[in-house]
């Protein structure tokens, strides 16, 4: 996947001199292929055109990229850091260790960094939403707090979930592929991989569908990183 869990593992990857090669199922598009077509960016970037329920009660339409970037393309850029009760919580109920909050907080501080994470102001005359909840909630005396976002020069389009037109928003599309390429690796698009080989219980080889040509073809490799997201990563 090239989402933020491929695209940060193969850009570190390939800048530390790895021979790396980033697996998409979904279509590559820069900022300057998207538009203001809601319904049109939509069947194009999420996975089956959008339309992608949880059965249950009640039924909950869950949003999943399928495109370069993955989720990150179709998010609005929020990031916060990992509550530390949630650290804690991985450390005494499941005995994971190194995830707390002092052997993490210098990976946070360099994903805000590399992200242009900040704490996006309320701008009269351009961000007339986010301005309005800002007045109720001080007309109700709430507390408000701006929600800290990866963008850069943000030109308030309201268009996040369906691809930021400006490219302002710091999704993998802008930031964590082109490092990736630039230091030589790969990104294999509308490739879709459908099933993993073992030899003596260790992955070495990825059977992949080519989506275009419908041909299947085959990966081998030393490392594999799977980062197809909560739903795609266990199904594979």
């Amino acid at each position: 996947g090239s989402g933020p869990g491929g695209s940060v593992s193969g850009t570190l990857l390939a800048e530390a001199g790895k021979n790396v090669i980033i697996l998409e199922e979904g279509k590559y598009y820069d900022h300057n292929s998207f538009s203001a077509e809601t319904s049109k960016m939509t069947s194009e970037l999420y996975r089956s055109g959008g339309v992608f329920p949880f059965l249950g009660m009640p039924t909950i339409a869950f949003a999943e990229g399928c495109c370069v970037g993955g989720g990150s393309t179709i998010n609005g850029g929020l990031l916060w850091r990992t509550p530390q009760n949630i650290l804690r919580d991985w450390e005494t109920k499941y005995k994971i260790k190194g995830y707390d909050n002092e052997n993490l907080m210098q990976h946070f501080s360099t994903i805000e960094k590399d992200l242009h994470v900040i704490k996006h102001q309320v701008e009269k005359d351009s961000n007339i939403d986010s301005l309005l909840l800002k007045e109720g909630a001080e007309l109700l005396n709430w507390e408000t707090e701006m929600a800290p976002r990866a963008v850069k020069d943000c030109v308030n389009e309201n268009l996040c979930a369906t691809g930021c037109i400006s490219g302002s928003k710091q999704s993998m599309l802008n930031t964590y592929i082109p490092r990736a390429l630039a230091k030589g690796a790969s990104l294999f698009t509308e490739c879709r991989a459908i099933r993993i080989c073992c030899i003596m219980n260790r992955a070495k080889k990825i059977i992949v569908k080519d989506n275009n040509q419908n041909k299947k073809f085959e990966i081998s490799f030393d490392h594999l990183v799977l980062a197809g997201g909560a739903i795609q990563t266990p199904h594979l």
